[in-house]
């Protein structure tokens, strides 16, 4: 082989494995085990030493400014009135959005069944399982609408209409999405036996979905949605110890994909993709944690998830948004 040749095979090969390696470095690694969970759940800072510490934690803790003013001039708009179709519903699910993250309860209602409506019509146009995904989405706004707002019972009745809509039927991911509402909704009631059913439930649909080849894609966040709901049994059964480890589990997952960019189902655009609303799962996860060492009377740890969840809010939606009030009773 002549010095040429030589110089293009180590060219080629410099090249190959600087791909492999690449792709290896960007690939989400496994997750942590549960012992050394619980080891770092349980292992935190100091807590402040006074009030003054607390003020100023928060005063550090400042909003994304450009965040907060894009979500302002986002509720203020106005659509144009050339919009229809696929592309006045992405308007309502922005607006929607922006609603969200600034806790404007009153507002969320009018938009969420406004997109119902929008959905509606665009199945007239539409194949059906692309006007399906747009329904479905907006139902599911409507959810969390009902979680915000607290209203438990009106969100159960959603859920069990949705749940007999024939393309949730063959979507396990919408399924899963739907279990994960109904669970926690039947958690704020009390429900203990429906809340097992539920849970019983999640844990065959989520051991059937591992086998999935679009695992590779959802699993991360699958997790996060089935050990939620899991924890949240558990602490209505009074096992806060058994809760801890599934919220552990499931800010596991959140941290892996906001560390790696997972893009679950391939669509960077999607609103479960978008780094607010990542960074938004891992604070209600943190407050979850939270509140399953405070049932354990760990109340320096439970403190410190409860601050960390409140910059995380604090960052997103300010001062006045609804989750930053809720974390602030928390930890008064």
């Amino acid at each position: 082989m002549n010095r040429k040749n030589i110089k293009i095979l180590f060219i080629a090969l410099f090249v190959f494995f600087n791909l492999i390696y690449s792709a290896y470095s960007n690939t989400p690694p496994n997750q942590t085990n549960d012992k050394d969970l619980v080891s770092l759940i349980n292992k935190v800072p100091p807590p402040p030493k006074s009030i003054n510490d607390v003020i100023k934690l928060l005063d550090n803790s400042k909003a994304d400014v450009q965040s907060v003013e894009k979500y302002k001039q986002i509720i203020n708009s106005t659509p144009d009135p050339n919009l229809k179709g696929v592309q006045l519903f992405e308007y309502h699910q922005r607006k929607f959005e922006a609603l969200e993250q600034l806790g404007l309860v009153k507002e969320l209602e009018q938009n969420c069944l406004k997109g119902i409506e929008i959905t509606q019509e665009l199945s007239k146009d539409l194949n059906t399982d692309t006007a399906n995904d747009l329904y479905l989405n907006a139902e599911i706004n409507c959810l969390n609408f009902h979680s915000i707002e607290g209203d438990r019972q009106k969100a159960l009745d959603r859920i069990d209409k949705v749940l007999k809509h024939p393309h949730v039927q063959k979507m396990s991911g919408f399924q899963l999405t739907l279990l994960y509402f109904k669970i926690d909704n039947l958690t704020w009631l009390g429900d203990l036996n429906s809340a097992k059913e539920v849970s019983n439930d999640i844990d065959r649909l989520i051991s059937r979905m591992r086998g999935f080849r679009s695992w590779t894609d959802w699993g991360y966040h699958w997790t996060y949605q089935a050990e939620s709901a899991k924890g949240h049994y558990l602490m209505l059964a009074g096992k806060a110890s058994e809760a801890e480890l599934s919220y552990a589990r499931a800010l596991n997952a959140m941290d892996i994909r906001i560390k790696y960019n997972n893009i679950a189902g391939g669509n960077p655009n999607a609103k479960l993709n978008q780094k607010e609303q990542m960074l938004s799962f891992k604070a209600y996860m943190l407050s979850l944690v939270a509140n399953s060492l405070q049932a354990q009377k760990k109340l320096i740890e439970a403190e410190y998830y409860h601050r960390e969840s409140l910059k995380i809010y604090l960052g997103l939606g300010g001062k006045n948004s609804v989750r930053v009030a809720r974390q602030i009773t928390c930890l008064s």
